[in-house]
């Protein structure tokens, strides 16, 4: 057990030093000059150098991945060029809506999901199959970004029960900030619903199968309770995973 877990962990630093390496890569490659971008266009030659000294970009590229390396371990993303703030305090403010939004979108896909996903299975090649198949398909063909701007002209717009956009004022109370939240957590679930339902039907087919499904159908057991209690906890491994 400690060497399997000890491997895992050294395979998890590894991964971690090769996305940090990549970030770093991709950041240098990126085109155009954030030096400029901090500055302006009146900046001049002898500006641009002076702050290209104070973040030690004049360094050569193994010396500045260091010093990269050592700001993030220590918690220290740098300087946010457009908010003029630390990147950890924007983070940070934005860390409840990001939550709360993540919460509730994973909570509708799942209340949607697992039950489509489960009557499809239980009625395999059945219309109820064929349906909740077809909207699977359809909610993974659809744009989030065009879903979510048809119901923000339907709900918010036209029926004015949901604010376009925002979060609340900060003062809020955490009911309204709730509220304004539900428009967009609901396209987020109802899109990822999809995935739920059809890797629902395909793990609850694997689990009806099994010998201790038939089993417990020949004691004389309901259908309901060899779906849900037997075949249901078995396949639920691999969905929460």
């Amino acid at each position: 057990m400690f060497r399997f877990i000890a491997s895992r962990f050294a395979g998890m630093l590894i991964v971690l030093a090769l996305v940090a390496v990549l970030v770093f890569v991709l950041t240098r490659a990126a085109s155009g000059d954030p030096i400029s971008v901090l500055l302006g266009d009146q900046a001049t030659t002898a500006d641009i150098a002076r702050v290209q000294k104070d973040y030690g970009l004049d360094k050569p590229l193994p010396v500045q991945f260091g010093y990269w390396l050592r700001e993030v371990l220590q918690g220290n993303l740098g300087t946010s060029i457009f908010l003029q703030r630390p990147v950890t305090q924007a983070l940070w403010e934005r860390a409840e809506p990001t939550t709360l939004l993540a919460l509730l979108a994973v909570a509708i896909a799942a209340l949607i999901g697992v039950p489509c996903g489960i009557v499809s299975a239980v009625f395999r090649g059945r219309v109820v199959d064929q349906f909740f198949t077809g909207i699977a398909m359809l909610g993974a063909s659809i744009p989030s970004f065009w879903l979510g701007i048809v119901l923000i002209q339907i709900f918010a717009v036209s029926f004015g029960w949901f604010p376009v956009s925002g979060y609340g004022a900060p003062d809020a109370p955490f009911a309204e900030r709730l509220h304004a939240l539900v428009l967009p957590a609901t396209v987020l679930g109802l899109l990822n619903s999809a995935l739920i339902i059809r890797f629902t039907r395909a793990s609850m087919l694997d689990v009806l199968g099994e010998d201790y499904v038939r089993t417990a159908r020949s004691k004389g057991l309901s259908e309901k309770v060899v779906v849900l209690k037997h075949a249901l906890r078995n396949a639920l491994v691999p969905i929460v995973t």
